[in-house]
């Protein structure tokens, strides 16, 4: 546990304003950080020889609904070297977009487009974010167009 807590230390270190929250449940631990900061956190985390998250085990959206920032985008991280994993969570606003991670990870290529797809949550500079036809309609709407119809 002590490393994890290394690489929470060192995020609130490189990036004070950026660390949201952090919370810990059942020894999962999970930075909440602010979505405008996503993509240099990540570089981050992969990069450092001290962390070296370099595993992106999965990237999901989530739906909150309904706080005002609704949606979030997590990335679930592994980090080899230390055998510690470490989430990330982003809050995201209905028509607000947050920078793609595929840079860092490749495997975040089709976990972006199915949160995309599934939850309509934006990606900024993905290189192929579109509506995959099978999956376009099971795309999020507001909670009064699930009531309705």
């Amino acid at each position: 546990m002590a490393d994890i807590n290394f690489s929470v230390a060192k995020l609130q270190e490189k990036f004070p304003t950026a660390v949201l929250a952090v919370e810990t449940f059942r020894g999962e631990v999970t930075v909440t950080v602010t979505r405008g900061e996503i993509l240099e956190i990540s570089r981050f985390l992969y990069s450092d020889p001290d962390l070296q998250y370099q595993f992106l085990t999965d990237l999901c959206g989530m739906d909150f609904f309904p706080p005002k920032a609704p949606l979030s985008s997590g990335l679930f991280l592994h980090s080899m070297k230390n055998n510690q994993r470490l989430r990330l969570k982003a809050n995201v606003g209905e028509e607000e977009s947050i920078s793609s991670v595929e840079t860092v990870w490749k495997a975040a290529n089709w976990l972006e487009r199915e949160a995309f797809d599934l939850y309509g949550i934006s990606f900024e500079n993905h290189f192929r974010l579109e509506e995959d036809p099978p999956l376009g309609w099971l795309r999020r709407s507001p909670f009064e167009k699930r009531l309705s119809g």
